[in-house]
């Protein structure tokens, strides 16, 4: 067995005659076949300076797919949540339409209707619901009244109407539509819609 061994040694050390080129190691084995495992450091040097640049360059790319699809979730979520906030803009102003049609049928039956009318009751608490909705949705009312002074930041002048009193000169004279503040992001929802007497 050991003169087997001793065969195969000097069997590869008469192969392994070859020198290398470099000065950092004299008299190793540059041969790609080799079995004494005695190639040039230079050789794996480099080989682990390529694999090195590969890899460099594969956690590169895909710290650059991990970054698209980072962007690419958040993309989506503010897509959705733009999405999500217009749905819901357009429904309350839905519901804004509906308390104001509710505001304005109670004050016409107003006079003519007891307020211990159940029907009146009804049309009272159903308008209250609408309401609670809203502010359940961040949304208070503007204060807008009769007589008051026109807020250019919170109301919007759809008409003007001639006044005999001076006193009711640019004032409010009609509140078309209450308005809404919108609590959640601090912006106007939607400005009262008022008439200013001239």
């Amino acid at each position: 067995m050991t003169k087997d061994k001793d065969n195969f040694e000097q069997e590869v050390k008469e192969q392994c005659n070859c020198e290398c080129d470099c000065n950092c190691n004299e008299n190793k084995c540059d041969c790609e076949n080799c079995e004494c495992d005695s190639r040039c450091e230079c050789d794996c040097n480099e080989e682990i300076e390529k694999i090195t640049a590969e890899l460099e360059k594969e956690k590169l790319s895909r710290l650059q797919l991990l970054a698209d699809f980072v962007n690419y979730r958040k993309r989506a979520e503010n897509e959705k949540s733009e999405a999500q906030i217009v749905a819901n803009k357009i429904l309350l102003n839905q519901i804004i339409d509906v308390v104001d049609d509710f505001d304005r049928a109670i004050s016409l039956e107003a006079d003519k209707i007891s307020e211990n009318n159940d029907f009146y009751k009804g049309m009272v608490i159903i308008r209250r619901k609408f309401t609670e909705l809203l502010t359940n949705y961040g949304l208070t009312e503007i204060k807008a009244e009769v007589g008051g002074v026109f807020e250019a930041a919170t109301m919007e002048a759809i008409s003007t109407a001639p006044v005999n009193d001076k006193k009711q000169q640019n004032k409010i004279i009609h509140i078309a539509g209450k308005g809404y503040f919108n609590k959640e992001n601090n912006k106007i929802f939607r400005p009262a819609k008022v008439i200013i007497g001239k």
